[in-house]
């Protein structure tokens, strides 16, 4: 599980680092869009990078990967959503199908690689 972790943690971390990138060399951004773009770019980086600090002891911080397993698929549905409201098929589902994946396995294979309850694992209990 810990490899799945740092896998996704360096995808993450490539996304964010790609969306900063193309915020700069997009010229037509308004400042709200390119702020934003920005931010979130950012966030994505430091949730890669406390994945890979996670995935050094996912028994003491797999709560942190459990949340991020609900973060993605909160995500990954709402960009699903605008996706498939995306009239100009300039939206590629593949981004928000691959969060919602990661997420499901985060969510369902992390409580059963650490032998504890979902529940205690977004409680934060030990066992």
């Amino acid at each position: 599980m810990s490899l799945f972790v740092i896998l996704t943690a360096l995808y993450s971390i490539y996304a964010g680092v790609r969306a900063n990138i193309r915020v700069y060399q997009a010229s037509g951004l308004g400042p709200p869009q390119a702020m934003m773009g920005s931010v979130f770019g950012c966030m994505a980086v430091f949730i890669g990078v406390l994945l890979v600090l996670c995935a050094r002891d996912l028994q003491n911080r797999g709560s942190i990967v459990m949340w991020e397993g609900v973060l993605r698929l909160v995500a990954g549905s709402i960009m699903m959503f605008f996706t498939m409201k995306d009239t100009s098929g300039t939206m590629a589902r593949s981004r928000p199908l691959f969060d919602l994946i990661v997420g499901g396995i985060y969510i369902v294979a992390l409580p059963i690689a650490l032998e504890r309850s979902p529940l205690y694992l977004l409680l934060d209990r030990l066992r």
